[in-house]
């Protein structure tokens, strides 16, 4: 009707928000509310929002390195001092003795990019108490956390984190599809009257019409029938690459499997 014409709410269509509110909670164990829940154009728009909620320039972020280029240039524009941060199996490796803390942390735990390493449940649990003691805020990137195949799943930062220090980032480019550019970002609680402050300064960029559809496609459960499906693709695949590997490379390399 005559709804769809209109212009949409800054944080994005409820209808939305609501299922992904639902589908976090089955797939991530993340709990939270509708309000908390700010729809944007890609995940870079998420960090940027961050960046203008949590910090002014001249404070520090710290990234990985190597990481996601995007996420540094848009502290680089905030004028945030980027301090890179070096990544092993466990994922980034957090220098606890820094002597001047962090306003921000840019992380990817689930599937860190560009190496792949998944953190470590005792890494999470220290990065978050270290968060919690320097009044830093983690910006939680859970890039590809959809597709594990080895191991068992670790919760998300967010789900973990009792004292609300986490900001999680989540996508549907790679569990679904980069054309329809939605992602969003799930706010503790204690955040959404900062955002609310600042929302009316904003616009919302992602698709009115395609929030809507893509509502509806989460609630009828077809994104969980896809997402069953593509990773029975994609485990295939996985397989298929391991095995001639071994066929045609033998004892010559060594596979390596981010199971922590």
């Amino acid at each position: 009707g005559s709804a769809l014409l209109g212009y949409g709410e800054a944080a994005g269509e409820p209808a939305l928000r609501e299922a992904i509110v639902r589908h976090l909670a089955l797939s991530r164990g993340i709990r939270c509310d509708a309000r908390q829940i700010v729809i944007t154009e890609g995940a870079l728009e998420g960090v940027n929002l961050c960046s203008h909620l949590l910090s002014v320039a001249g404070d520090t972020a710290w990234v990985e390195e190597p990481g996601y280029p995007g996420a540094k240039s848009v502290f680089l524009k905030a004028g945030l001092r980027i301090k890179g941060m070096p990544v092993d199996s466990e994922g980034m490796c957090p220098d606890m003795d820094e002597n001047l803390p962090p306003r921000l942390i840019f992380t990817s735990p689930s599937h860190q990019y560009p190496c792949g390493a998944v953190m470590s449940a005792g890494r999470r649990l220290a990065l978050l108490e270290y968060a919690r003691q320097h009044d830093a805020w983690i910006v939680e990137d859970d890039y590809d956390s959809e597709f594990k195949y080895t191991g068992k799943p670790i919760p998300s930062m967010q789900g973990i984190d009792g004292e609300e220090k986490v900001i999680y980032i989540g996508a549907f480019s790679k569990s679904f599809t980069p054309a329809i550019r939605i992602s969003y970002m799930v706010l503790p609680q204690k955040l959404t009257d900062e955002y609310n402050k600042i929302k009316k300064y904003t616009n919302q960029t992602a698709s009115k019409t395609e929030q809507i559809a893509l509502a509806k496609y989460i609630n009828n459960g077809k994104l969980d029938v896809h997402l069953r499906k593509a990773r029975r693709i994609y485990l295939e695949k996985s397989n298929l690459m391991l095995s001639n590997i071994k066929k045609y490379f033998g004892t010559s390399v060594k596979i390596v499997f981010n199971e922590t």
